[in-house]
């Protein structure tokens, strides 16, 4: 009897956390740019129209560069550049930078995404390149 052993081959597929990740951000970018959308289109159309003041044509800017940046973030990771987890970073901490510049409280979810978000970013970190 020849007792030899038959290890897996190293595979170079990314994990499936990676996967996920990058899956998550594309999606939540794709949905934050649907409500993007929602809410131009209930500006235009509605019959009560609020004043189109600077700063609401400026919150409706950044929020649609949001939603491209965390779908872009989510396509970078896909590819495993470390530049999309740069961005993902930003992107996970944005709402608890915002709440400190406020100084408004943060909700629990908030806080409970933020921390998932790092931690997740800390472990797929190694693969990407």
């Amino acid at each position: 009897m020849n007792p030899s052993f038959k290890f897996a081959p190293v595979s170079s597929a990314q994990s499936g956390l990676l996967r996920f990740a990058s899956a998550w951000l594309v999606f939540n970018g794709a949905v934050y740019g649907l409500l993007v959308v929602v809410a131009v289109v209930r500006i235009v159309f509605s019959h009560q129209l609020p004043a189109p003041t600077i700063l609401v044509v400026f919150s409706l800017l950044i929020d649609a560069t949001a939603a491209v940046g965390i779908v872009w973030s989510g396509l970078l990771l896909a590819r495993g550049s470390r530049l999309g987890g740069y961005l993902a970073l930003g992107f996970v901490l944005l709402p608890v930078v915002f709440a400190a510049l406020s100084r408004e409280p943060l909700d629990i979810f908030e806080i409970a995404f933020a921390v998932l978000g790092v931690i997740v970013l800390v472990v797929i970190w190694h693969e990407l390149k």
